[in-house]
């Protein structure tokens, strides 16, 4: 008889959706142990993969309708001007944290995110709406714990769906680097990592400008940021094999 692998690949793959919230965590808790319990004690055969699968999606309907009984979802619209706003909702218990984002245009939904991506919402910059006579572009936090968060900037074409890219999550305090009177925003790719005995790898920080028509990489700010940490720059990338004291950087670091 061969040995059955579903079980426990469906078992990994409820365990990969515990890390979307603290609460959600507790909620899918039980579906470990039931999962647990099942691989252990059901054959391995094709019919009880499928009765794995099936108790795998019951229980998470459970959940599902547990969390919203005792956190309750709530609708959101965020209006970005006249004609173009953001809806969505959030848990009553989870407010940071939107889901289900949808971008509506002149009353039409012409865009929805992914439904277990999350969003913020943020006081100082986002989301964040550009505008100009070839696109529009709106700029969100979105979640990625336990990584570093990220911003994602959706591109619209005509009042539709052209593309999405990501950029750093920036440093609150914007400020003038290059002197150009413009204040720049700047923040890294990735969180700074450690390699051992304080020593840390080349992290960039990127700079960008943002103004009412565009978003833009600004590459004299960026350099000027790096040579002021690292002493030099190296690109754009990350690169580990680059070593570097972690105390110094910390003290540079604008």
């Amino acid at each position: 008889m061969q040995r059955c692998f579903i079980a426990h690949l469906n078992l990994w793959n409820c365990l990969s959706i515990l890390t979307i919230s603290p609460l959600t965590f507790m909620r899918y808790l039980k579906c470990f142990w039931l999962l647990f319990f099942i691989s252990s004690f059901v054959g391995c055969k094709e019919d009880s993969n499928k009765s794995i699968k099936t108790i795998i999606s019951s229980v998470s309907q459970d959940s599902t309708i547990v969390k919203d009984i005792e956190c309750p979802k709530v609708r959101f619209v965020k209006s970005l001007n006249a004609s173009i706003s953001l809806n969505g909702f959030y848990y009553e218990c989870e407010k940071e944290w939107k889901q289900d984002v949808a971008f509506v245009f002149s009353g039409d939904t012409i865009h929805k995110t992914n439904t277990l991506a999350e969003y913020v919402f943020n006081s100082y910059a986002f989301p964040t709406l550009i505008e100009n006579k070839d696109y529009t572009e709106i700029i969100i936090e979105r979640d990625d714990r336990p990584f570093k968060n990220f911003l994602e900037v959706f591109r619209f074409r005509n009042s539709v769906f052209d593309s999405v890219y990501k950029i750093p999550l920036f440093e609150e305090n914007k400020k003038d680097i290059d002197n150009d009177g413009i204040e720049e925003y700047y923040g890294t790719q990735f969180m700074v990592e450690y390699l051992g005995e304080g020593k840390i790898g080349y992290n960039p920080i990127l700079a960008y400008e943002i103004s009412e028509e565009r978003i833009t990489l600004d590459t004299i700010a960026t350099i000027i940021l790096n040579k002021q940490v690292y002493g030099k720059f190296y690109g754009l990338e990350v690169d580990n094999s680059l070593e570097f004291n972690g105390n110094p950087i910390e003290d540079n670091w604008p």
